[in-house]
């Protein structure tokens, strides 16, 4: 019954159309987007990707690197921080390991943060032959501790991977 979820007689008294009405209006409203578009933007996915833009741009990085080591260096932070984790919560998706893309359950959050953390543990990895990045390096392997703490928090409450992704960058960031 469409009931369930409310109060006994929410339906008749206008209680849930109220706050479908608060809601549309909510979603309306420029904050909601921004908010939105800021959330896509800075997605645990991307943020190691603006990290290596950064550090890029700063000078932190060495810029004497060929352009070979640097669109390798490029593509394998975005293969393994964007593409294998993306393709492996869609592949969940398919096989019905998780409801939707927005992990919003702590049960769901659990098998995607390994993937994650394994991806971060990789291209640490694939760093490791270069020298010259060694604080981009750390970082990898930094961020594959945060996630794997985060899986571990993750067994017994439910932790914003958003403010855990931007707390590791304003951490790389503030050392520097």
């Amino acid at each position: 019954p469409r009931d369930a979820q409310y109060p006994r007689g929410a339906f008749k008294k206008g209680i849930v159309d109220k706050q479908n009405k608060a809601s549309m209006a909510e979603k309306q409203s420029i904050a909601y987007y921004l908010s939105k578009g800021v959330s896509y933007v800075m997605h645990p996915f991307l943020l190691p990707v603006w990290l290596v833009l950064l550090l890029f741009g700063s000078g932190m990085l060495p810029l004497h690197l060929t352009p070979y080591m640097r669109r390798y260096l490029v593509g394998a932070v975005v293969i393994n921080t964007v593409f294998i984790p993306m393709i492996a919560i869609i592949l969940m998706r398919i096989f019905g390991l998780i409801k939707d893309y927005s992990l919003s359950t702590r049960q769901e959050r659990m098998l995607p943060l390994l993937v994650v953390a394994i991806c971060y543990g990789i291209c640490g990895w694939m760093l490791a032959g270069a020298p010259a990045l060694y604080l981009l390096r750390r970082f990898m392997f930094a961020a594959m501790g945060c996630t794997v703490f985060a899986f571990l928090l993750n067994t017994k409450w439910q932790v914003s991977l958003h403010m855990t992704a931007a707390g590791g960058v304003v951490g790389i960031v503030f050392i520097l």
